[in-house]
């Protein structure tokens, strides 16, 4: 289920008078991008996808209305793999640029939507990929996880009231409260990473091969 933007205003608008409705709302979504980024609070687990010899590199696809930030955990052939920076591999692995054939056994990601394997397949392993990532709403989104309204609307608001009353020159600045609201906003974000790092998965979505 998914909230709308627009139930988080009266938890803003009071506190900004004059303020338009579509710059509160973008001022919304500003601080809910804010603490998925920060916290990687929203989890999801992709729908488990196929290993495919000689292909080591695949896309991510977020479900509708989210954007993928990064990998948190893969799987491969029900086994966890380590994620591994292509710094590190160039320590751990020095042949791995090479195109070493095999069974993956760690990963990296040259973007958010890309997630390559060090090892370039040599066998194909039916629903073999098992990948979890985190995700955070879409520029254009004007609904969210309903979690993200239920436990997090009052921080989301502080956020917002943050970016909003620190603005210059608008009829509705307040440095002093914005500063207030700052403080209760960063203390949100590292309450998020906190309940972050306890672990959450959600409903599985899918990703697909690119050929490379």
């Amino acid at each position: 289920m998914a909230t709308a933007l627009s139930a988080f205003l009266p938890y803003v608008i009071p506190w900004a008078p004059g303020a338009p409705r579509p710059t509160v709302q973008a001022k919304v979504l500003d601080a809910i991008t804010e603490l998925c980024e920060e916290s990687l609070l929203l989890r999801e687990t992709l729908t488990a996808f196929d290993l495919t010899i000689n292909i080591d590199t695949y896309t991510l696809t977020p479900p509708a209305g989210s954007d993928v930030i990064m990998a948190t955990s893969v799987m491969v052939n029900d086994k966890p793999i380590w994620p591994a920076s292509e710094d590190e591999l160039d320590t751990i692995d020095v042949y791995w640029r090479k195109g070493i054939v095999g069974l993956p056994n760690r990963w990296f990601q040259p973007s958010p939507t890309t997630l390559r394997f060090n090892r370039i397949p040599d066998r194909t392993l039916t629903g073999g990929v098992l990948v979890e990532v985190a995700t955070k709403p879409t520029l254009a989104s004007t609904t969210v996880d309903d979690e993200l309204y239920t436990e997090w609307r009052e921080h989301v608001a502080n956020g917002a009231l943050w970016r909003l009353l620190s603005m210059r020159g608008v009829e509705w600045e307040d440095q002093k409260i914005a500063q207030e609201k700052g403080i209760f906003w960063n203390s949100a974000i590292a309450r998020a990473k906190a309940r972050a790092r306890m672990g959450k998965t959600r409903a599985p979505t899918f990703a697909k091969m690119r050929t490379v």
